[in-house]
């Protein structure tokens, strides 16, 4: 993680906790409070086939990495990353769910989630044939196998009633379609 990265995660802890700050003060609201990394995970966790036991997780950590990873965890799939991110997943995820936090060296699962950071040389270990590369960045990773299948980057429809909604990420999306990480 990059000190600029962990210094801006600091400072939204530290001045709302995230939003909690909020919720404590009115508990009787019956709202959860959702922003955009929070909906890209959930996204990203409904996208994977059903019946998948094992995903990858590759690409730069950060807070829509960390949502993955816990409610992958959460849901008892086995999550395989490189040795260089172990430790700093651990410490990310709840106590009672790391057992299906494993380091892996053979990138032997067909589900990859990728973030930015995915190199060439870490797509070419993937397993020949039907590996799934699904991106949790609002950028899909260069597509370099031919044999592998690649996903849009989170999105989801929006209501056809919705009127002057705009996205910036038109270009890489369905015209009717708006990043989950688009803020506004």
């Amino acid at each position: 993680m990059s000190l600029e990265y962990e210094h801006s995660l600091l400072q939204g802890e530290k001045l709302n906790g995230y939003g909690e700050l909020y919720v404590k003060r009115h508990k009787k609201l019956r709202l959860k409070l959702v922003d955009g990394s929070s909906l890209a995970a959930a996204i990203v966790v409904k996208s994977i086939p059903k019946g998948t036991t094992q995903v990858m997780l590759c690409g730069n950590l950060n807070k829509v990495a960390f949502a993955i990873a816990n409610a992958l965890c959460q849901i008892g799939i086995q999550l395989c990353v490189a040795s260089k991110d172990i430790g700093k997943l651990k410490a990310g995820i709840d106590g009672k769910y790391r057992c299906t936090l494993t380091c892996t060296t053979t990138y032997s699962p067909k589900v990859w989630i990728v973030g930015d950071g995915l190199t060439e040389a870490e797509q070419l270990r993937a397993s020949p044939g039907t590996t799934i590369f699904m991106p949790f960045s609002p950028f899909p990773p260069k597509q370099i196998r031919k044999d592998c299948f690649y996903h849009v980057p989170p999105a989801m429809f929006i209501p056809s009633a919705f009127k002057n909604m705009h996205s910036c990420e038109r270009e890489t999306l369905n015209p009717k379609a708006i990043g989950a990480r688009d803020r506004r």
